[in-house]
């Protein structure tokens, strides 16, 4: 592999992309100062904290609605509302923090831990303890986070674990830990799926949140689970299962898939592996070694990699300081893209890269950069095959500008910077990750308008987000 045709500057912006969510114009020349080593080190730095967001509030509670929300039927759908509004503002408050945190590395991993345990419940407040606990371990044991996720009552209620009793197991939870979670398909047999689901009988949460277990739904007896035989608890289930080098297999190939795009060759696959299992599946330095590693600045990864609809508005609030008064303008974009924070499809989680396009979401995505900059009309009713019975964005167009605030000039005189005579061509160099080869024309003609005054920068910066190449990182 060779990294020669790739300019430092690119390889920054490839690691600002892919352990972030794309470089900022007020920081972006701190990096461009730095070796890929220091660069990685600033990255894990500015991510040593892991900062709770706390937007849901106190009336909200985890199992049954407060009593005044029980007394009648339209009560209880004042609630269901309200769970509704307060998951939409979940959402938001997250997206604001991925765009504006320096903990880029560790937001980034936050969103693809919530991916890996995809969860999709209506309750915004035990959401919002899940996404903090993923974000508290998302850089460091893999093993601590799994212990917390088995606990967890928004989990206990997506996979139906406090339906699991003595009597009927339910095998949900067992069976995902072991497929999604940990080990992979093809590593373990059905009788080890009913095994472990006898050890998560009985699982249950109080109103508070706090996990309670059922003991008389519990099964205490003897289970037989990849080889081993005894009273085994749910702890000692993790034990053996981490305790497989197949697990870190699987884990790094999902990594390493999520940060490159691409699956790595089966000999740097084994060398991860075997280094994130010699660390007892510690994260942090794994990211390390894969970001500091001279192929992950390969040709072949760099500018190849289609972003998510997450990236992709994110990246667009860093560089546009986008702020969003109406949580609803924010979730309308991600639906239509067809990924909303909080609301995985299933629980195998979202798709990726060519998923993300068809010829209706690829128009889109192509026009919401200008809709942003001119805070254009925003289409507010859903495509029926995109939309839900929960979705209520009926009525005409929106208008942008009474919905979400943009402060462009931060941006703007970070390109005033760029020398006249090269300015589109380093405008370019800065929003693309692709070779740019073959827009050289295209460049060279925006540059002679923009010289002869007929365009002036920010224009052309919504022309440059509005190609196809922006959608690329």
């Amino acid at each position: 592999m060779s990294t020669s045709a790739i300019s430092h500057q690119k390889k920054i912006q490839h690691l600002l992309w892919r352990a972030g969510f794309g470089p900022s114009p007020g920081n972006v020349g701190q990096y461009y100062a730095l070796n890929i080593n220091q660069a990685v080190e600033k990255l894990m730095t500015e991510s040593t904290e892991s900062v709770d967001i706390n937007s849901v509030p106190p009336k909200i509670t985890a199992k049954l609605p407060p009593k005044q929300y029980q007394e009648t039927l339209a009560s209880r759908k004042e609630y269901g509302l309200l769970l509704k509004d307060e998951k939409t503002k979940l959402n938001v408050a997250w997206l604001e923090q991925m765009a504006n945190t320096p903990a880029q590395l560790r937001e980034k991993m936050c969103f693809f831990w919530h991916d890996h345990f995809a969860c999709n419940i209506k309750n915004p407040l035990l959401m919002q303890v899940q996404l903090n606990k993923l974000r508290k371990h998302a850089l460091s044991y893999f093993g601590d986070m799994l212990l917390d996720i088995i606990y967890d009552p928004a989990m206990i209620t997506y996979l139906n674990s406090n339906e699991n009793s003595k009597k009927h197991p339910n095998e949900n939870f067992a069976r995902e830990l072991l497929e999604l979670f940990t080990i992979g398909i093809g590593n373990y047999t059905e009788h080890d799926i009913k095994e472990a689901a006898r050890v998560f009988t009985g699982w249950d949460f109080n109103n508070k949140g706090e996990f309670a277990l059922n003991k008389e739904e519990h099964d205490d007896g003897i289970k037989q689970f990849l080889g081993n035989s005894g009273y085994l608890t749910a702890e000692e289930i993790l034990q053996i299962i981490l305790a497989q080098k197949q697990t870190a297999v699987h884990l790094v190939s999902k990594i390493s898939f999520f940060l490159c795009g691409k699956y790595l060759p089966k000999d740097i696959i084994t060398e991860l592996a075997d280094y994130y299992y010699a660390q007892q599946y510690h994260t942090g330095k794994l990211l390390q070694k894969i970001l500091t590693a001279p192929w992950f600045y390969d040709a072949a990864y760099v500018g190849t990699r289609i972003k998510s609809p997450i990236e992709l508005l994110v990246g667009l609030m860093r560089l546009l300081k986008v702020d969003f008064h109406n949580p609803n303008t924010a979730l309308v974009f991600q639906k239509v893209m067809g990924q909303a924070l909080l609301q995985p499809p299933n629980v195998s989680g979202w798709g990726t890269g060519k998923d993300w396009i068809n010829g209706f979401t690829l128009s889109y995505r192509l026009n919401i950069p200008r809709n942003l900059i001119q805070k254009d009309k925003l289409p507010y009713k859903l495509p029926k095959k995109l939309s839900t019975e929960e979705d209520e964005f009926d009525g005409d167009a929106e208008t942008l500008s009474t919905m979400l605030d943009i402060d462009i000039e931060n941006c703007m005189e970070f390109f005033r910077q760029m020398p006249r005579e090269q300015a589109v061509f380093q405008m370019a160099d800065f929003l693309y990750q692709t070779d740019l080869t073959h827009l050289q024309t295209f460049l060279q003609n925006k540059q002679n308008a923009f010289e002869s005054q007929k365009l002036n920068r920010k224009q052309i910066l919504v022309q440059l987000l509005s190609l196809p190449e922006y959608q690329l990182n």
